[in-house]
C-alpha cells in the first residue's frame, strides 16, 4: 500500500471559553474578516486572515479541558490508510468527523497536538 500523503489545510480551529468576546478580539483587534456565524455545526463562527480561515468553537461549560487548543487540519486521498499510519505510530484517534462533502476524524498525536484529518467525498 502507498504511503498516504498529507496536505496542510488552511483551516485552523481554536476552542474558547466565549465565542463572542474571542469574536469581538479577532475582529477588532487582529483585524480579521468575519465570514460567516456557524451555532448549527457547532463552530462559533468562521473567520478569514489572509489565506487561512480561523474557527472559532466555543466550549460548553463540560468540555473545559478542551478550551485553548487550536487544532490543525489535514487532508488526504485515503482516510483509511491515513488513519492506520497514524494509529501505528502511536496517535490516539478521536471522534468521527462528517458532512456532505467530507469524511473525517479527529487526531491526536503522541505530543499531545490535536488535528482532523479528512477526506474529500467524491
Amino acid at each position: 500500500m502507498q504511503t498516504p500523503q498529507f496536505s496542510f489545510s488552511p483551516n485552523i480551529a481554536l476552542n474558547v471559553r466565549n465565542s463572542d468576546q474571542a469574536i469581538s478580539f479577532y475582529t477588532q483587534v487582529l483585524g480579521l474578516t468575519l465570514v460567516d456565524l456557524h451555532p448549527t455545526k457547532n463552530c462559533g463562527a468562521e473567520m478569514k486572515a489572509g489565506p487561512l480561515t480561523l474557527w472559532i468553537d466555543n466550549c460548553s461549560p463540560d468540555q473545559q479541558d478542551h478550551t485553548g487548543k487550536t487544532i490543525f487540519e489535514f487532508k488526504v486521498e485515503n482516510l483509511t490508510a491515513a488513519l492506520k499510519l497514524l494509529e501505528s505510530n502511536g496517535c490516539r484517534l478521536g471522534s468521527e468527523t462528517q458532512d456532505k462533502t467530507f469524511t473525517g476524524r479527529m487526531v491526536t498525536d503522541p505530543f499531545g497536538m490535536c488535528f482532523h484529518v479528512f477526506q474529500k467525498i467524491t
